[in-house]
């Protein structure tokens, strides 16, 4: 393993970390530690599971706040989590299982999603994040084993 295979690691590390607070935050409903893992940009983008793409951090915040206001509790497991570091950009491809509880009772899912990750002077920084929900297969019930969605 060469230095830059150790570099690579390393930054692998980081972005698997950045990732996991981004999953954290979600299930502690925490607007605070979202704002620490995103990039405060206009060009940032976010496509909630059934959601047209939002554009910019301030709409994107707004949109967290909303869910986070109107939603008791959420976990998130993640499977099939792949990283890749290319120089400054990252991106994490993953399955959410998700479970929530809000007003309207209890749901879940499961969404494919690539979170996408820029290195700034303050670290790395998720400048995108993309969730599509997996549609139940036809005569299955709403998720595989494990499988609650977003």
């Amino acid at each position: 393993m060469d230095d830059r295979d150790m570099v690579r690691m390393d930054d692998r590390e980081m972005v698997q970390e950045v990732n996991a607070q981004f999953y954290r935050a979600l299930e502690q409903l925490s607007i605070e530690e979202m704002e620490e893992v995103w990039l405060h940009d206009a060009s940032v983008k976010c496509i909630h599971p059934g959601w047209t793409a939002l554009s910019g951090w301030e709409a994107i915040w707004e949109s967290w706040v909303g869910i986070f206001e109107h939603t008791k509790m959420m976990t998130v497991d993640l499977a099939d989590v792949e990283v890749t570091v290319e120089g400054d950009v990252a991106w994490v491809a993953c399955v959410e299982n998700i479970t929530s509880v809000s007003e309207r009772g209890m749901s879940g899912g499961q969404a494919v999603a690539t979170n996408i990750f820029y290195r700034t002077g303050e670290g790395w920084k998720l400048v995108h994040h993309h969730a599509s929900p997996v549609p139940a297969a036809e005569g299955q019930g709403p998720a595989p084993e494990g499988g609650e969605g977003e």
